[in-house]
C-alpha cells in the first residue's frame, strides 16, 4: 500500500505544480460564482435566458471534461514542456529579475501572465486550425457562469503550448501567486456570465462582462475584438479594443453546422458533448474553417 501511495504522489506532482487543486478546492473560488448567479438572475443581459438554461447543463458537462483533463492530461503536459525547456532551450533563461523586490516581482508576474493570456488568444482567433478548436469556446449563445471552462482539450492545449517559452523564461524569479490565480478564475466566470454589468470607469483597466460579451457577439462589427482576459489594456494599447460600452449584443458563432445542445437529460448532454469533441476535427478533414460571424 505505501508504494501505491508513493507512485501516486508522484503521478500528482506535476498537477500539484499547476496549483489546480489548490484553486478549485478554495470557497474563494465558488462563492463569487455563486455571487455571479445571482446577478444573472437580478441583471440579465439577456433577459430572456433562464438561470437553469441548457447551455449552462451542457457548460457544466464541459466543467467535469475540463477536470478530467487538467487530472490526466495538463499536469503532465506542463511537465513536458518543463522537461524540454530545460533540456534545450533554458539559455533563453532570466535571471536577473530574481534580484528585484517581491512586490515588483509579483506585479512583474501579474502582468507578464496576462500578456501572454491576452497574446495565446490571438493566435488561437488568427491560426485556422487553432480557430477550429477555439470555435467550440464562442459557440455558446447562453452565455453563463460556467462557459470559461467550455474549452476544447486540444484548444487548452495550444494556449499552454504558446505561452509555456516566455513564462519558463522568467518564472525562476516569479512567485507563486495562488491568490491571483484565484481572481483570475473568478474574474473570467463573471465576465462570462449572463450579467448586465459594464463597470464602466473600469473598462480602461479591467475586462467587463459588457466588454466580453463583444468579443462573443455574432456582430460582424465586433469580430476580433477585445481579446483581454482580465486587463483590458493590451486592447487599448494594440488597439484591439471595441469602443462600445453599452451594447449587450446576441453570442455564437455563425457556423449552422455546430452541434448545439438540444436538451438537458444526461444522454442529450453526453451526445452534445461528443458532437462538439469531434466538430474541429471534422471541420478540418473536409479544409473547411468554421465561420466566425453569420454571413449577413
Amino acid at each position: 500500500m505505501q508504494g501505491i501511495a508513493e507512485a501516486m504522489r508522484s503521478l500528482l506532482a506535476p498537477l500539484r505544480e499547476t496549483h489546480v487543486v489548490d484553486v478549485y478546492l478554495s470557497p474563494l473560488l465558488w462563492l463569487p460564482l455563486v455571487a455571479a448567479l445571482l446577478l444573472e438572475y437580478v441583471r440579465p443581459a439577456r433577459a430572456g435566458q433562464k438561470l437553469l438554461s441548457n447551455g449552462l447543463f451542457q457548460d457544466g458537462v464541459w466543467v467535469a471534461v475540463s477536470a478530467v483533463f487538467r487530472l490526466a492530461v495538463m499536469g503532465f503536459y506542463v511537465a513536458l514542456l518543463r522537461a524540454v525547456y530545460d533540456r534545450h532551450l533554458d539559455f533563453l533563461t532570466i535571471e536577473a529579475v530574481t534580484a528585484w523586490p517581491t512586490w515588483a516581482r509579483v506585479l512583474l508576474a501579474i502582468l507578464f501572465a496576462d500578456f501572454l493570456g491576452w497574446f495565446h488568444h490571438v493566435v488561437r482567433h488568427k491560426v485556422p486550425a487553432l480557430w477550429a478548436f477555439h470555435t467550440v469556446h464562442h459557440s455558446q449563445r447562453e452565455m453563463n457562469v460556467l462557459t470559461d471552462v467550455r474549452v476544447h482539450p486540444v484548444d487548452r492545449l495550444a494556449s499552454q503550448t504558446v505561452q509555456f517559452v516566455p513564462l519558463f523564461m522568467v518564472d525562476t524569479a516569479f512567485p507563486v501567486i495562488v491568490t491571483w490565480t484565484l481572481f483570475h478564475q473568478a474574474w473570467t466566470k463573471l465576465c462570462h456570465a449572463n450579467v448586465r454589468l459594464s463597470c464602466a470607469p473600469l473598462r480602461w483597466l479591467l475586462v467587463t462582462p459588457q466588454s466580453h460579451r463583444i468579443h462573443h457577439s455574432v456582430e460582424p462589427e465586433h469580430r476580433d475584438r477585445n481579446f483581454g482576459v482580465v486587463f483590458s489594456l493590451w486592447d487599448h494599447l494594440f488597439r484591439t479594443q471595441h469602443a462600445d460600452a453599452t451594447t449587450y449584443p446576441e453570442c455564437g458563432i455563425g457556423d449552422p453546422t455546430f452541434p448545439m445542445e438540444q436538451g438537458r437529460t444526461p444522454a442529450a448532454l453526453l451526445r452534445s458533448t461528443w458532437a462538439q469533441l469531434v466538430w474541429p476535427f471534422r471541420q478540418l478533414v473536409r479544409g473547411r474553417a468554421p465561420e466566425p460571424v453569420p454571413s449577413r
